[in-house]
């Protein structure tokens, strides 16, 4: 398990920019990423993630179907990497999380992952969403 404030998370938004090659944060993204590896940062992020990720990409990323696989294969096989598998307690914090925030229009997949950088000590997330700020979080992008 990879924990510390040395570790970076990278959200759903942090891969849509990492593969979205005509994305406007794509660049600094990729960059972001890169450096991370070259200095040996372990790199987080989640099923849940990977799920988003595989329902907004397309779109998003102007992939097609088989490029689509290949970004989450490569997601897989990404030097550093640990996904982060949500099980049903981390699931019901979040879901706890929620209800106590219904102030924001955090999504579960936010929760989870904060959830996730709170018991790692993660601090810095490759995002580009306002939520991971309002969640006290640095976001990269």
């Amino acid at each position: 398990m990879v924990v510390g404030k040395h570790s970076l998370f990278v959200d759903t938004s942090g891969w849509i920019e990492v593969f979205g090659k005509n994305n406007p944060f794509h660049k600094r993204a990729r960059s972001i990423l890169d450096r991370a590896v070259r200095e040996g940062r372990p790199i987080v992020t989640t099923n849940y993630v990977i799920v988003e990720f595989i329902g907004n990409a397309e779109k998003k990323c102007r992939l097609t179907r088989e490029r689509l696989l290949e970004a989450v294969e490569g997601i897989s096989n990404w030097p550093g990497i640990e996904i982060v598998h949500i099980g049903e307690e981390s699931h019901a914090r979040a879901i706890t999380l929620l209800r106590g925030r219904l102030d924001k229009e955090w999504s579960l997949v936010d929760a989870t992952s904060f959830i996730v950088m709170e018991q790692r000590k993660i601090r810095e997330a490759l995002a580009h969403d306002r939520h991971f700020g309002q969640a006290t979080f640095i976001q990269l992008l």
